[in-house]
């Protein structure tokens, strides 16, 4: 099938009569076969690529050099994926368990995730999905305050070793976490 070798394919329902297939980008399935199976269509999802590991049907990667928060958003959308978007404690969790515990020597040791306020001032949002940050997970005292002197230009998030999130400068330079689903 042709549409298992597109880079950015992560579904698709591939119509075994006609031998054509549609893509989908943003529904995931909970297995690597058939899942579903109407008229004709069969619903298939891709699974994770070599070296991204999958939690919740979504794949995530570490990529382990230090670049602007910028050029991390641009390198993850080159490899069909967005900087990570963290919904809940449990994904928080499984992400220090994952990628932290290992890459990190210190405890100050920070990795990019989506978040910022670029946009707005204090409006923490995923810059993917450009939803809100309903669920967060910030260090005492973060974010920084858009009144406080730290504050100016302190408009990404980063994860902590610890899990804990922290709004600091986007030129600095950090590794960061490719996901997609």
């Amino acid at each position: 099938m042709t549409c298992l070798s597109l880079d950015c394919c992560e579904t698709f329902h591939w119509n075994y009569v006609s031998q054509h297939c549609t893509l989908l980008t943003t529904d995931v399935w909970s297995s690597t076969q058939t899942v579903t199976e109407i008229s004709h269509w069969k619903s298939y999802y891709k699974g994770c690529d070599s070296g991204w590991l999958e939690f919740n049907y979504h794949c995530y990667k570490l990529v382990h050099g230090k670049i602007s928060w910028a050029d991390a958003k641009l390198t993850c959308e080159r490899n069909c994926a967005y900087l990570t978007e963290i919904t809940d404690v449990e994904e928080n969790d499984w992400i220090v368990e994952a990628f932290l515990d290992d890459a990190c020597s210190t405890r100050s040791c920070q990795m990019w995730c989506g978040g910022n306020d670029i946009e707005t001032e204090d409006l923490f949002q995923w810059s993917n999905s450009k939803l809100t940050m309903s669920f967060t997970n910030w260090k005492p005292g973060q974010p920084r305050q858009k009144y406080s002197e730290k504050a100016e230009n302190r408009d990404c998030v980063t994860l902590s070793r610890n899990g804990q999130w922290e709004n600091i400068l986007c030129t600095l330079s950090k590794r960061f976490i490719c996901e997609k689903h």
